[in-house]
């Protein structure tokens, strides 16, 4: 046993990773499958139980509803019986002389108050009340049916109950239930029959009534028997079905086959009376029922363990794909190839443990190539950089030796406007071609605006161009990424000029809030893109000439002072267009 385990086992180990996953997950969905099965026959079996308590519960609930019914009719024949206009009227009759008129109106009265009563009972068929000067009935089609020598065999059984009601149940499967009771005058010690009341109850109606919140109740059989004498029977069971289940039924509740079908029958005691009853439901359709029930969620539970196995299936190979893609980065590498390969899966979003071997494996690859490449590359990049120092030195010399000198011959040939603009032309060049330093307070910053701004005038007219200040004086010592504000201005002198042919105004603002500063470009005339620096960063919009500054721009606050901080475009109304500068207030210039 152990040489097989041990051999099963190195097989398991010598399988790839692919095979290992779907055996196990194989392996889990059956003991998986085995649980729900065992599990779900469990559940089911005692919800079975369950039923059947439940289903006997509310047949029994039948018996009691019948037994109510039977002690309300007691009660109402008491109430008759003990009447008092009923009670003189019958007194009457017996005490005083015959009159035909007189036994009519006692008729009459006795008639009204039978004909109420029957309305309070719904499964009585008739009330009748007799005595020797005449007959009282609530419902004379239903009492004419009745025969005579039946009236008359229940008017005996009465008398020997001296005013206790009785019932009479020898008519039930054909003429009905009978209650009967004397209304009785004690004189002397002496009992006299003033009258016989008595009450006919429709069985079947009673029945009826009395299953109506039983499940399929239009399909209910019942027996009512005492001491295995036959009482009553639905119409829907045969003499010989009655006696067979009577025989049958060995306990409380069972499931009896009759007629090639099956019901679940129920026998108990009708309390009021001391009657046994059996009281039978159809049980095929609730069999079906379960039946199919169990079949379904047997589907159900095979059909969601074969889901799984092929979603799992389908999982293992994405892994499995995942790992044979860095297997080949392996094999590349081993080979000599240092390059970084490109696959068809981006794994540049993804944070589990997959994607972590490939980001790691990548950035290994990266830096081997560099450490490669360091020896080839680095004293070629060291003569580069020394070149082009040398060339930044020489060019911005060259450049403001020639402004200064064209600065002095035009103020020579009193030229006081060129010489203004070539002044402020050569703050700018020094401004942007300065390498000394990335920051500079905000008031340097300024003084390049200023000169900018007088070129600008110089060349759309006083007129035409205002530029406003309003900034705290706290605000001009703080630290700024150098050309920080004048191409915020350009931007905003070039855009408005396009749009407008009234005067462009540009104000610089600017406050310090929780030692944050924040300056404020503000122009009229032109409105920004919604998003503009969104659609600069990922391409919608082409960045070109301002685009590339506005992102440069951006991009420098943030890498100096982090991501936090930076610059925002927005709309304040219709008719102007801010651009904001957000950054700490710092004093390292």
């Amino acid at each position: 046993m152990n040489k097989l385990y041990l051999k099963l086992y190195n097989s398991f180990l010598n399988f790839n990773l692919q095979k290992k996953i779907i055996s196990i997950t194989i392996f889990v969905a059956f003991l998986t499958l085995t649980a729900s099965l065992l599990s779900f026959s469990v559940v089911q079996k005692a919800n079975s139980r369950l039923l059947y308590k439940s289903l006997a519960g509310s047949l029994n609930s039948s018996a009691e509803n019948i037994s109510d019914t039977l002690k309300n009719l007691e009660a109402l024949s008491k109430t008759i019986t003990s009447n008092k206009s009923i009670r003189s009227g019958l007194i009457s009759l017996v005490d005083e002389a015959y009159s035909p008129i007189h036994v009519k109106n006692v008729t009459n009265t006795i008639n009204q108050q039978l004909t109420e009563a029957h309305k309070s009972i719904a499964e009585i068929n008739y009330i009748t009340l007799k005595n020797p000067y005449t007959v009282s009935t609530s419902y004379e089609p239903a009492s004419s049916r009745i025969n005579y020598e039946i009236t008359n065999s229940v008017i005996e059984k009465s008398e020997k109950n001296a005013g206790y009601p009785s019932w009479v149940t020898d008519y039930c499967n054909t003429d009905g239930l009978f209650l009967v009771r004397n209304c009785i005058r004690i004189q002397t010690l002496n009992q006299e029959n003033l009258g016989t009341l008595i009450i006919n109850v429709n069985m079947d109606k009673l029945i009826q009534n009395s299953t109506d919140s039983i499940l399929y109740n239009e399909n209910v059989r019942y027996i009512v028997y005492q001491d295995n004498q036959l009482l009553y029977h639905t119409k829907n069971l045969s003499n010989d079905e009655t006696l067979f289940l009577q025989k049958k039924l060995d306990a409380d509740y069972k499931i009896i086959r009759l007629k090639h079908s099956d019901f679940f029958c129920v026998k108990g005691q009708i309390k009021s009376t001391g009657w046994n009853y059996i009281c039978l439901v159809p049980y095929t359709e609730i069999s079906q029922q379960l039946t199919l029930a169990v079949f379904t969620a047997f589907l159900f539970i095979l059909f969601s363990v074969f889901l799984s196995l092929y979603l799992a299936s389908k999982y293992v190979k994405r892994i499995t794909e995942d790992f044979n893609v860095l297997m080949d980065k392996m094999k590349s590498f081993g080979s000599g190839n240092y390059n970084e390969e490109n696959v068809n899966f981006d794994y540049s979003t993804r944070k589990d443990e997959i994607a972590i071997l490939h980001h790691h494996f990548d950035d290994m690859t990266i830096q081997i190539n560099n450490l490669i490449r360091e020896n080839y590359l680095n004293e070629l990049l060291k003569k580069d950089a020394q070149l082009r120092s040398l060339q930044s030195q020489v060019n911005p010399h060259f450049l403001y030796n020639a402004l200064d000198s064209i600065n002095w011959r035009a103020k020579a040939i009193g030229a006081n406007v060129i010489s203004s603009m070539i002044e402020a032309l050569g703050i700018l060049l020094r401004a942007s071609m300065s390498q000394q330093k990335n920051l500079i307070s905000i008031k340097e910053d300024l003084d390049v605006v200023h000169s900018y701004i007088t070129i600008q005038k110089i060349r759309f007219d006083e007129e035409r161009l205002c530029y406003k200040e309003s900034l705290p004086e706290d605000i001009f010592i703080a630290s700024i990424p150098k050309m920080s504000i004048q191409p915020l201005v350009d931007n905003a002198i070039n855009y408005a000029m396009e749009y407008i042919i009234d005067q462009c105004v540009i104000e610089v603002s600017g406050y310090i809030k929780n030692d944050i500063i924040h300056i404020l470009i503000t122009n009229n005339g032109s409105q920004f893109e919604d998003d503009l620096l969104d659609k600069l960063r990922n391409g919608t919009v082409k960045a070109h000439g301002i685009g590339i500054g506005l992102l440069n721009i951006d991009q420098r606050i943030k890498l100096i002072f982090g991501n936090d901080f930076g610059l925002s475009l927005y709309n304040p109304d219709d008719d102007h267009a801010t651009a904001e500068l957000i950054f700490p207030r710092r004093t390292e210039c």
